[in-house]
């Protein structure tokens, strides 16, 4: 009995640091080749180094592994191009140990900038994190129930949706903000976070629906 208590204590152990690597950073809709130049970012949050074996991510149709024997390390990053080379060629900063390439050459079947999932899973199977943006679609393939609806907003071109702070995990789509300037490899900031803004005609729009009437005279009746 305490050999099978000490295997399912191992077991919780093992599923709970890999619980700790989250979707960080993805950025979907980019300046480049579109489908050869997507990228999403992983971050292991855990204490320890964290080797995928088996694992695969899903957006709205369909399921790509990731190359078996991947390796996380602490406080570490990990970037899954669509291509490889690719990738290198327009974020030449980012040190290539740190960037996998997909088998199928895209990520999904093509990331949609207006609205898709991705989902992130061990290899036995248990759904690690996940996001999506936009709103989801009951008839995407791998739809279910748990996808945020509202969903984080879609971002412009050449911007990604980041974590903000770094690996924020509140398991909502306020987790992410609008990043201007996407840091594939290395951690969030609020350095290139998007903060909303209104329009002059949006201001007056407000000001009118609060403005304080002036006083007017009002005779008193002796």
């Amino acid at each position: 009995m305490k050999k099978i208590m000490c295997v399912l204590g191992f077991i919780f152990l093992v599923v709970e640091t890999q619980a700790q690597v989250v979707i960080n950073e993805v950025c979907y809709d980019t300046p480049y080749t579109e489908s050869r130049t997507e990228w999403i970012e992983l971050y292991n949050k855990s204490g320890a180094d964290i080797t995928l074996i088996g694992w695969y991510i899903k957006d709205d149709t369909s399921t790509d592994t990731i190359p078996s024997g991947t390796t996380i390390s602490v406080g570490g990053f990990l970037v899954l191009a669509a291509d490889r080379d690719s990738f290198l060629l327009y974020y030449p900063t980012v040190p290539p140990a740190v960037v996998v390439d997909m088998p199928s050459n895209t990520l999904g079947n093509g990331l949609t900038n207006t609205a898709d999932m991705l989902q992130i899973f061990n290899g036995s199977g248990t759904k690690i994190d996940q996001m999506n943006w936009g709103t989801p679609n009951p008839a995407w393939t791998n739809y279910d129930a748990t996808l945020w609806n509202p969903a984080c907003p879609d971002v412009i071109e050449g911007h990604s949706l980041a974590r903000s702070p770094n690996g924020a995990d509140t398991d909502s789509p306020s987790d992410f903000a609008d990043a201007s300037s996407p840091t594939p490899g290395s951690s969030n900031t609020l350095t290139g976070i998007e903060e909303p803004t209104l329009s002059p005609s949006t201001w007056g729009r407000i000001k009118a629906l609060y403005a304080v009437p002036p006083y007017k005279r009002i005779p008193i009746q002796n």
